[in-house]
């Protein structure tokens, strides 16, 4: 898909949306562009920098920022699909990429709402 306003737009609705079902108490911030995360302090992008292109979408948890890179979708809901992908990685950071986060995201894209986070994960992560 091209990196049109109208799928920017569509894409931040769905950032929004899932941050709210996920109960972040913020929405990440949202990026489109290699030269957004380029342009980002290396502090929070090491590892994932000028790697970030070759990618669907990358969470950069301590920026509170996800890239969502639209050039490499073919339809909304691929979108969608990254979008909650990476927001399960924000809402739970302690979980990586298997079973119990496929759950994660399947239950998420079936519409429910995750309890808030616990205080300690508050606190340590800023969740």
């Amino acid at each position: 898909m091209k990196n049109r306003p109208v799928i920017i737009d569509y894409t931040q609705e769905r950032l929004e949306h899932y941050s709210r079902m996920a109960s972040l108490s913020f929405t990440p911030t949202l990026i489109t562009r290699t030269r957004e995360v380029l342009a980002m302090p290396q502090k929070f992008t090491r590892g994932r920098r000028t790697s970030a292109y070759k990618y669907h979408g990358v969470c950069y948890s301590r920026a509170k920022t996800i890239f969502i890179n639209i050039r490499l979708h073919y339809s909304r809901k691929s979108i969608d699909t990254t979008v909650v992908h990476e927001i399960v990685h924000i809402r739970y950071p302690y979980l990586s990429h298997g079973e119990p986060f496929e759950k994660r995201i399947e239950a998420m894209q079936k519409g429910k709402v995750s309890k808030p986070p616990k205080h300690k994960y508050v606190e340590k992560w800023g969740i």
